[in-house]
């Protein structure tokens, strides 16, 4: 059975940083942030049409992912909240889809400075953003690891060794 490290939390956490290179030490094929690669080339805004796309594309490219373990830079879980946040829509099928696969979360904290980015929108929510990413990891029983440190390097190892206690079991 394929098993997924999702790096998750909210935005400007270092996710895509850090699962790059968790990809690269354990040579290990990487979905990226569909989403990502959308928004850059909408010109409008964007609309819940968009975000149900958004979650098509990223679980089509988690499972047409080849190898028995890869690392997600995000997941349904993301897509699940953002629906929620943005348009006030509980779509629990994305939670449903989650627990027929096996993950482990690497859950990233907003204690680090925010970057500007274009597609970036919660420069000062991040921490109630990270309750709710905590709140529903734990309703829904899903294994985790906490990821916080002032740095990148901090980060890094708390994810390396997230992923290696996953190894030894």
């Amino acid at each position: 059975m394929k098993h997924f490290f999702v790096l998750t939390g909210p935005e400007s956490t270092g996710k895509t940083t850090l699962a790059q290179q968790l990809a690269v030490e354990w040579n290990m094929p990487l979905v990226p942030e569909f989403a990502r690669q959308y928004l850059e080339n909408k010109v409008d805004s964007y609309t819940l049409e968009d975000v149900d796309f958004i979650g098509q594309k990223q679980w089509e490219l988690e499972l047409a992912t080849e190898g028995e373990l890869v690392i997600c830079d995000t997941d349904l879980l993301t897509i699940y909240i953002w629906k929620k946040e943005v348009f006030h829509v509980e779509d629990t099928a994305l939670l449903s889809l989650l627990k027929k696969t096996s993950r482990q979360y690497l859950l990233c904290a907003a204690n680090i400075p925010w970057v500007p980015d274009p597609l970036r929108e919660n420069p000062m929510d991040r921490d109630r953003l990270f309750e709710i990413y905590l709140s529903l990891i734990n309703k829904l029983e899903l294994p985790f690891s906490f990821i916080h440190g002032n740095s990148f390097d901090e980060r890094y190892t708390l994810a390396y060794h997230s992923m290696g206690a996953f190894f030894s079991k």
